[in-house]
């Protein structure tokens, strides 16, 4: 094969990839083209902003208890803050913020964005035999000992968070996290591919 043959090519697959419908662990994604890619990053900021508002309308009243530098006080303050969500919220359930389209969009870009990094050299894998078996739950504490933070180059990928939350990856998985609540905002189910 001669060297502009081997320059070609991967042009042509990136090609074939970004003008035809592809899959993504065997589900059809829904976004199929540049308006339905900021349909759904709008979906996913208008939920998002929704649940912002939310945290701040809950946490203003706590804000001078929670700024302590007594690590007991400032726990009291996230476990008070995390109660007033989820009295806010009480039916939360997967699936409010990352919706399907949403969920489609980001299960691509981080495939994409994976498959382009070597993610599954750079990273520990989070699915092995030993890692324990954990059942996140949307408005419940977040399992710090077995969450990570998301590589860098996955975080690019995806739209950009306000200070109040954070993505985090527990086996496979997409965790939104809101970090002074310490609580699971939303889980988006085996966002990373299997390696």
């Amino acid at each position: 094969m001669t060297t502009a043959a081997h320059r070609t090519l991967p042009i042509l697959v990136l090609m074939l990839a970004v003008f035809f419908p592809t899959s993504v662990r065997g589900q059809q994604v829904l976004c199929l083209d540049e308006a339905d890619d900021i349909a759904a990053l709008q979906i996913f900021e208008h939920a998002l902003n929704t649940y912002v508002e939310l945290h701040r309308r809950v946490e203003l009243p706590l804000s001078a208890r929670y700024l302590s530098s007594d690590p007991e006080a400032a726990a009291e303050a996230a476990a008070r803050l995390a109660a007033a969500i989820r009295e806010a919220r009480p039916d939360a359930e997967r699936g409010e913020i990352f919706r399907p389209e949403v969920a489609d969009l980001f299960r691509f870009r981080l495939a994409n964005t994976a498959a382009a990094h070597d993610y599954a050299q750079s990273e520990p894998a989070a699915d092995d035999e030993g890692a324990p078996a954990v059942r996140l739950r949307v408005n419940h504490a977040v399992p710090w000992i077995v969450s990570r933070p998301a590589w860098p180059a996955l975080v690019r990928a995806l739209p950009t968070l306000p200070l109040e939350v954070e993505y985090r990856i527990v086996n496979r998985d997409l965790v939104l996290v809101d970090v002074a609540a310490n609580i699971v905002v939303d889980v988006l189910d085996e966002a990373l591919p299997a390696r």
